[in-house]
């Protein structure tokens, strides 16, 4: 009956009809807004988490006081100078392992930021 133009549509029915396309079209939107609200809150989320590792991946202070600690270890063993070299191939190896830490940050800072683009997009879309 709302979709048939033949019929002569007057009165009490004509205000059914309008007030039926009134809340199928807020419907509509509301479940767009719902998403979009989603997709923002996702971005928050990830904008969040990325702040995060950059305030826990940029802290140096933990690294300087390892380095005082190590640098007492080595005065300590100045007298064995066999010692010395050992150490200093295990610094070596620790290096290597820093180097591999920083390839896998370099990994999630990359993935989360393509996660918050498609997020955005997303939200864009929708």
């Amino acid at each position: 009956m709302i979709g048939d133009e033949n019929v002569d549509v007057t009165g009490e029915e004509e205000r059914v009809k309008n007030l039926m396309i009134n809340v199928i079209c807020r419907t509509m939107i509301m479940k767009r807004f719902m998403m979009s609200k989603l997709m923002v809150k996702r971005f928050t989320m990830s904008k969040m988490m990325v702040k995060r590792f950059m305030m826990n991946d940029g802290d140096f202070g933990d690294e300087e006081e390892e380095e005082k600690v190590d640098d007492d270890d080595d005065d300590d063993d100045d007298d064995d100078d066999d010692d010395d070299d050992d150490d200093d191939d295990d610094d070596d190896d620790d290096d290597d392992d820093d180097d591999d830490d920083d390839v896998s940050s370099s990994c999630i800072i990359i993935t989360t930021f393509v996660t918050i683009i498609v997020a955005a997009l997303a939200a864009f879309a929708v």
